[in-house]
């Protein structure tokens, strides 16, 4: 029997908006969050899987997209992507709102994203 894992971007990345030096303005949002701790899901999978004695596989693919939302939908959708128990704050939603509405082109904000999933795989 073989079994499956996915691991992609959006499971432990919510910061994907921030580029260079947003970023330290915007790690003000989410204090204790740790950038370093993020993104190693693929790696414990693995380590857990050969400390049990299997041997899995990973195979990786990359992919690209792009989204468009209007100002609205955007600061739903980055707000609700933060990681703080019990939603974001009404301060930091204007932050976020604020942030993207520097990013506003003809009415819409469009998030470019490329990412590299990686599928674990064993046998059992």
């Amino acid at each position: 029997m073989k079994l499956f894992g996915t691991v992609g971007p959006a499971i432990s990345a919510p910061m994907f908006i921030i580029k260079g030096r947003e970023r330290s303005a915007c790690l003000k949002l989410l204090p204790g969050w740790d950038i370093q701790k993020q993104g190693k899901g693929v790696y414990c999978c693995f380590n857990i899987l050969w400390l049990m004695g299997y041997y899995p596989e990973v195979t990786y693919l990359d992919s690209q997209w792009e989204n468009k939302f209007s100002l609205e939908e955007a600061v739903a959708y980055y707000s609700s992507a933060l990681p703080i128990p019990g939603g974001p704050s009404k301060s930091q939603k204007e932050y976020i709102k604020s942030y993207l509405e520097q990013q506003n082109k003809q009415g819409l904000i469009t998030e470019k994203v490329k990412g590299k999933f990686a599928w674990i795989w064993w046998e059992v």
